[in-house]
């Protein structure tokens, strides 16, 4: 297997851990990331060189992949983008929810300045949910151009 050729040449270079994301190039976003080629990499490099990556969305995804490829870390990208409370295990308040948006926007502001919001906003939105009144503050961040709208959102739904 290409992938377990590759993690060979990395260890030779020197490497003490490899992350596997499980999932092609060409598959992108879609269809189920293969755990099996994590698992063997695991099987053949020993656990703690190996981490796994690839379809984990919550606490529980990260246990039975841990589990299944015998890997002794998790990695959740777009999982913990979408869900930042993936890793305590826990359903986060509609007010933990608004704060990390306001923490998420102000940190925005501190290092990009009034720039580039269609990438904030599209994290910011994917977390903004299951609490009353989250349609309409979306709603309100496809309007919003700049920090003050997006701050005055945030604090109308606090």
């Amino acid at each position: 297997d290409a992938t377990l050729k590759f993690c060979e040449i990395l260890f030779d270079a020197g490497a003490s851990n490899i992350c596997i994301h499980g999932r092609s190039k060409a598959q992108l976003y879609h269809g189920k990331a293969n755990w099996d080629v994590i698992k063997l990499a695991s099987e053949q490099f020993g656990r703690e060189k190996i981490s796994g990556s690839g379809d984990i969305f919550s606490y529980e995804d990260a246990k039975q992949m841990s589990k299944y490829c015998n890997v002794s870390r998790v990695y959740a990208a777009r999982g913990a983008m979408k869900n930042p409370y993936i890793f305590s295990n826990t359903e986060p308040t509609k007010f933990q929810r608004l704060n990390l948006a306001l923490k998420h926007l102000d940190f925005h502001q501190e290092l990009i300045s009034n720039e580039y919001y269609n990438n904030l906003r599209t994290n910011m939105v994917s977390y903004l949910h299951s609490f009353n009144g989250a349609k309409e503050l979306r709603v309100k961040f496809m309007r919003a151009r700049t920090y003050e709208d997006y701050k005055c959102a945030i604090l109308e739904q606090m």
